[in-house]
Order: C-alpha cells, then structure tokens, then sequence
C-alpha cells in the first residue's frame, strides 16, 4: 500500500474557535467565576458546523438528513470516512479548534471552492503532519457497518 504524503495533497487548514486573545481572556475569567464563552466562539462553531455539511453535500451529492437517517450514529464520521474512502480526500481533526482539509492536488476546484466558501479564519499549508492512521489505504467501512446497525435499533425503538 502507498503511503500518503502531504506533498500530494492541497491543504488547507481552517479555525473555527474565537480568537487567542479572546479565548486566553475567557479562561483567566474563568479561573475566578464560571463565564460563557465568548460570542466569537459561538459564531464560529455555527458557522463550521454548516460549512462542514456543506462540502459533505458538494463532495458526495448526500444532504445532512440522509446521513443523519441512515448514520444516526456518528453520521459525520461515516460522511468522512465515505469521503475518503471514494475521493481520497482527508479530513483531519485537531485540537483547539484546527480542522485540515487535504484535498488532492489534482481536485483544485473543490481546493478553490472551499477557499471560496469558507468564511472562517484558514491557512494554506505546504506541508503537515498526517496520522499514522489515516497515511494508508484502509478499509474505513466498519464504522459505517456499525452505525447502519445502530441506526436500525433506534428506527425499530421509536416505532414501539
């Protein structure tokens, strides 16, 4: 199995939390009395949540509500996991708020597409760090299998 690099890939990794400045000054308030979090992070968190249904539906031609249906459980996973498994696209998801996009390079107007569409804070990366995990072909069905199973239950519980 060949190896995934990031040198084949478009990247674009995007920020969907507030601010540092924002984010540093909400947990040394928090520190002293429990405070929301700011109203930054809340529109931002929203709007990623749409943006990430959006390129779901551009890349597979399936809306929210069929994987919501028939992937009631982790029906973002499963998206993700057809995702890469039919296109190669990866999706990588980090810590305090960082989401990477690795789009191959011969996809340039979905690269483009998202740079378009995306209204939150991102940067082009050359070159990152792929997960051991995701560096190899590998058959990503068992969560879909899984979910479907999940899915049925709760279909077959509701009915009653």
């Amino acid at each position: 199995m060949k190896e995934k690099k990031s040198s084949d890939y478009n990247i674009i990794n995007i920020n969907y939390y507030a601010s540092k400045y924002l984010m540093k000054k909400h947990e040394k308030q928090d520190k002293i009395k429990p405070t929301p979090f700011p109203k930054q992070f809340d529109e931002r968190v929203k709007a990623y949540i749409e943006f990430k249904w959006f390129f779901v539906a551009k890349v597979t031609d399936l809306y929210y509500d069929y994987w919501r249906e028939n992937y009631m459980y982790e029906s973002y996973d499963c998206a993700l996991d057809f995702i890469q498994e039919t296109t190669g696209i990866m999706v990588q998801r980090g810590h305090e708020g960082w989401v990477k996009y690795y789009i191959p390079k011969e996809n340039i107007e979905l690269f483009e597409w998202v740079k378009e569409k995306c209204e939150l804070p991102y940067k082009i990366m050359k070159r990152a760090h792929i997960y051991d995990s995701m560096k190899y072909e590998t058959n990503l069905k068992w969560r879909r299998i899984e979910s479907v199973d999940f899915t049925a239950k709760m279909h077959k519980q509701f009915k009653k």
